[in-house]
């Protein structure tokens, strides 16, 4: 039986959000731009990436 695959490692990319999104890692407000997985969509700031 085929398993699903597994995320091991975000895979993040500059992305300009039209509207404020959630920083996953520090809870605060994305505004314009940050990054997000292209896999997963988790989204973070630049500054948070180094802490996924």
């Amino acid at each position: 039986q085929p398993s699903e695959p597994r995320v091991l490692r975000h895979s993040f990319r500059l992305y300009h959000f039209r509207r404020p999104h959630r920083c996953f890692v520090c809870k605060q407000l994305v505004y314009n731009q940050g990054s997000a997985c292209q896999v997963c969509r988790y989204i973070c700031h630049r500054k948070c990436e180094l802490q996924v």
